[in-house]
């Protein structure tokens, strides 16, 4: 075992010091309202097959690594990842990666993020009609990871962010810090990752500037030692401990219940071959948000799969966001 080297500790406490200090900072200034939304939803079909967030799950490939920078080490060649999704009724989202390595502990990566609101209808205060507008969301980023030994490695990725609706745009710049904890022989897996911290530089009509959609997530992944298996369980807006829309509605004794609750999501992974999984989730929150006439309609619930042939992966994923909503996603990635 390659013994932790003094500055590798040393970067190790910052982290985790700064970890902390993130934490008090964001338990402090939570907000419920922010811009830039679009960073929420996965560009990884495996992760939205495991409930829309999943920090955890060790793979050669860079699509789970966007979820957390730390993941970064464990590609073993370089990558390239597009990705789609049709999310809901006339929205799309596209993206596409690149990552590759300096050494055997530094690894880096850059992509872009594209969602398309397609055409509206633009009116006056009358309704009258005065022809169409478009909308879009984008994020160009940079990650970096270095892992620090055998079990322990970190990452950041840096985002700018631009969106434009008709006439106005607004500019962002966001930072998502993960740390990852991996042993390879029991294959444990352990994150905590701070996600969209940052400003917004430049408001869409020059007004007061809004929040960008801060997620403290923290998780973990087993495989079972005698199944073809893999649990994930992850924790997500930890930062905010507001009432939800089941708490609102529940009696005081449940509102603390309904909060907890609402921040797991549950995935897993069954996996036949290193070349074949299949994938189940559920996200508790999207369950509970989207509820009509008290029933979730199989909201939050999510599902997919993927194959390996060679150097090339293919993954899919279907995911219940509301009774008339849903989403598809495809990925394809080619090591090289």
């Amino acid at each position: 075992m390659t013994q932790t080297h003094p500055r590798s500790l040393a970067m190790m406490k910052r982290i985790a010091m700064t970890v902390a200090l993130v934490v008090v900072a964001l338990g402090i200034n939570a907000q419920n309202s922010n811009t830039y939304e679009f960073l929420n939803i996965p560009v990884s079909a495996r992760a939205a097959a495991l409930g829309g967030q999943n920090i955890t799950v060790i793979e050669n490939d860079y699509t789970m690594a966007s979820q957390n920078p730390a993941l970064l080490p464990c590609l073993s060649q370089r990558n390239v990842s597009l990705s789609y999704m049709h999310y809901i009724k006339g929205v799309n989202i596209a993206s596409a990666s690149f990552s590759s390595f300096v050494n055997d502990r530094l690894g880096w990566a850059v992509g872009a993020q594209y969602m398309g609101y397609g055409k509206m209808t633009r009116a006056d205060v009358y309704g009258n009609k005065q022809g169409e507008f478009g909308a879009k969301d984008m994020a160009l980023t940079a990650s970096f990871s270095y892992e620090f030994n055998d079990y322990w490695s970190g990452g950041v990725t840096g985002k700018f962010l631009y969106s434009g609706y008709d006439h106005y745009s607004s500019l962002g710049l966001g930072f998502d810090f993960g740390l990852n904890y991996y042993k390879q022989r029991t294959d444990f897996s352990f994150s905590i990752v701070a996600r969209n911290l940052g400003a917004q530089l430049k408001h869409y009509t020059g007004g007061e500037r809004e929040h960008l959609p801060v997620n403290l997530l923290m998780g973990i992944s087993k495989r079972l030692a005698h199944a073809p298996l893999r649990l994930s369980i992850t924790m997500q807006d930890l930062q905010y401990w507001g009432n939800s829309a089941a708490s609102e509605a529940a009696g005081e004794e449940q509102k603390f219940f309904n909060k907890l609750l609402d921040k797991f999501v549950i995935g897993l992974d069954f996996i036949p071959t290193k070349n074949i999984y299949v994938a189940l989730g559920y996200n508790c929150k999207t369950a509970s948000a989207m509820k009509v006439n008290g029933a979730s309609h199989w909201a939050g619930f999510t599902f997919g799969a993927g194959l390996k042939i060679k150097q090339f992966r293919l993954g899919a994923s279907y995911a219940r966001y509301h009774v008339a909503a849903s989403s598809f996603m495809v990925n394809l990635s080619l090591g090289l």
